[in-house]
């Protein structure tokens, strides 16, 4: 076997990974936000944006470290660039004023929002507004990781009977605790269709329950118990004695995301029934008041 040539793999790796960060870049560009993709089930090639974006950044490292590589082999020409006429090696050369402006002006142009720049980004906001207004948003932070039990709880509809309507629809329902994603990828739909197909078969779209949670800020499951409680006007002690009552060593620096994982719930399912909770812990108070 012909031995191999680092120099030309190392150029012909950079080739082809540019390729592949120039597509998943325009492609990331344009995608809807990460909320509206994954509520509607959103693919690129066969890809989700969390996928997409995962390959993006590892073709990012892969794409840095080759670069220095690249600098390494051909340092001697490099070097040749940085020289004068009179083969003295001045770092300052009009290439290379030249090749620093280029790049500080993106750099502050983007962070000050120059133009150009400012209408490149708002073109890809733009783009993402679009998707929301094609695809809908969805009630509340990650709604698709609801079972359908769940959800179809908060729209007023009993788990059962709308697993049922749902299989007369046509649709394959085994299991309740089932979230919307999944069962939308066992029937090909997304859990934005399964959303609209539970309230058109009498869910109520608007009730408490679901506009409560749709007020739920994002990153909800990185807040601490402590920082919820504070945030919600609950009372951490009486909230912990609550979570403590169903099983879980809750403490002030656990997030949302772990309770969650305990429970066998999602952060916004946590964070409803800590209000839940509160008239009946406000109660328990009240029977041992002196």
């Amino acid at each position: 076997m012909k031995q191999l040539k680092w120099r030309r793999v190392v150029s012909l790796s950079l080739l082809l990974l540019a390729a592949v960060l120039t597509t998943t870049g325009i492609v990331l560009y344009i995608a809807p936000q990460g909320r509206i993709a994954y509520w509607s089930d959103w693919h690129f090639l066969g890809l989700d944006k969390e996928q997409l974006g995962s390959i993006h950044t590892t073709s990012s490292f892969a794409f840095v470290v080759l670069g220095w590589l690249h600098t390494w082999y051909n340092w001697k020409a490099i070097v040749g660039y940085l020289k004068n006429k009179t083969r003295q090696l001045r770092v300052m050369t009009p290439e290379m004023i030249v090749a620093s402006v280029v790049v500080t002006l993106f750099v502050v142009g983007t962070g000050l929002s120059w133009p150009p720049f400012a209408q490149v980004m708002d073109a890809g906001a733009a783009a993402k507004d679009w998707w929301e207004e094609r695809e809908g948003s969805p009630p509340y932070g990650h709604a698709e990781l609801s079972s359908l039990a769940t959800m179809a709880g908060k729209l007023g509809l009993e788990p059962a009977a709308a697993a049922d309507a749902l299989r007369d629809l046509g649709w394959v329902v085994d299991d309740l605790d089932a979230s919307l994603l999944d069962i939308g990828h066992r029937n090909d739909r997304s859990p934005a269709e399964l959303y609209l197909v539970l309230g058109s078969v009498g869910g109520d779209t608007s009730s408490e329950a679901i506009q409560r949670e749709a007020f739920h800020p994002s990153g909800l499951g990185k807040r601490t118990l402590a920082e919820h409680c504070e945030a919600e006007g609950l009372e951490l002690e009486r909230v912990q004695a609550s979570l403590t009552g169903r099983g879980v060593d809750a403490k002030p620096g656990s997030t949302l995301k772990e309770l969650a994982a305990e429970l066998g719930m999602i952060p916004v399912d946590v964070a409803a029934s800590l209000v839940e909770d509160q008239p009946s812990l406000d109660e328990a108070a009240e029977d041992v008041s002196p």
